[in-house]
């Protein structure tokens, strides 16, 4: 199945994107979301997180709390170390289970995964073409400032521990400037709909 990475720092409205995409009849794969079924009560993913780190990591209803497990890892290069090798390949292993499902379901030319850190995991992944949702660091710091009620301090704080808007561009195929309207930014997903509909056909018939 023709693949493609979607990805973009935060606050460059690539839920959005993806969204729309999904209105095409797109199937799309929400690597966040597959990252905490990982990581859900009763999984395996959480019972080894547990060993690792103890029970302070549980909130009261004993799920996974993400944010004290963020604090613990944020300033650790060991433990994000330990973290990103113990998690992602149950992460790889539940994302390839959900791409046969999907292309069972939706029967579609192509197949979209929204990635946040694509950008600074591009070693782990392989797809046929990369799009990233670009906007401006000021843009990010005001819609993620809005939608989350973080300061701007600890706004400015997660953008410097993402990769810079250059690395993305960098690794950009397509990019997808969400500055404009809701109207606007559905031409734009569209257009690229139908390229990407184009191009897979290609890679079908090659």
């Amino acid at each position: 199945m023709f693949r493609i990475g979607l990805t973009g720092g935060i606050g460059s409205g690539k839920s959005t994107v993806a969204s729309e995409f999904r209105k095409l009849n797109v199937a799309v794969i929400d690597l966040d979301q597959v990252s905490r079924d990982a990581v859900k009560a009763g999984e395996p993913g959480l019972e080894t997180l547990i060993e690792y780190f103890g029970t302070s990591i549980l909130n009261r209803e004993q799920a996974l709390d993400r944010a004290v497990l963020r604090e613990k890892v944020f300033n650790s290069a060991k433990d994000r170390d330990w973290l990103e090798a113990t998690l992602h390949p149950l992460i790889r292993q539940k994302c390839a289970e959900l791409e046969k499902e999907l292309q069972n379901e939706y029967k579609a030319a192509y197949l979209i995964i929204e990635i946040p850190l694509l950008a600074e995991n591009i070693g782990d992944h392989q797809f046929d073409r990369i799009l990233v949702v670009d906007v401006t660091e000021e843009v990010q710091v005001q819609r993620t400032m809005e939608r989350s009620g973080l300061s701007k301090p600890e706004v400015q704080q997660i953008i410097d521990s993402q990769a810079s808007r250059s690395d993305r561009q960098n690794i950009a195929d397509e990019i997808l400037e969400n500055i404009g309207s809701r109207a606007e930014l559905e031409q734009q997903v569209l257009q690229l709909h139908n390229k990407y509909l184009d191009l897979a056909a290609n890679h079908k018939n090659n």
